[in-house]
């Protein structure tokens, strides 16, 4: 169920998770260093999603909720099935939320 809550706190999340990324990335650590290899806060792609999944790296998933229907062998569908699937077998949150060219828009660096 797509609702205006839900929206806001969805945005909240990745604004505060690209917030801890750069923050971690221009700022030294305790030793006053500036790390070079700085772990993402977040996942973007169905490709990286599939393969995060499957090491089970993940605490949730976020899917657009306008996915275009395409059929054939590793499809969108077949991925995006791939994905419900893996993360309700490893008992990971799925939330639909927003239209692809809005998540789109919140995840870009």
């Amino acid at each position: 169920m797509q609702t205006s809550e839900l929206e806001e706190a969805v945005k909240a999340l990745i604004q505060k998770l690209k917030k801890l990324y750069f923050n971690r990335k221009v700022n030294p650590n305790k030793k006053g260093k500036v790390t070079k290899n700085i772990k993402k806060r977040y996942i973007v792609g169905i490709k990286e999603v599939i393969k995060h999944l499957n090491a089970d790296n993940l605490k949730m998933v976020i899917v657009a909720v306008n996915l275009e229907k395409i059929d054939g062998d590793n499809g969108l569908d077949d991925m995006v099935w791939q994905i419900i699937c893996k993360s309700r077998e490893l008992k990971i949150p799925i939330v639909f939320a927003y239209t692809r060219y809005k998540l789109g828009f919140l995840t870009k660096f």
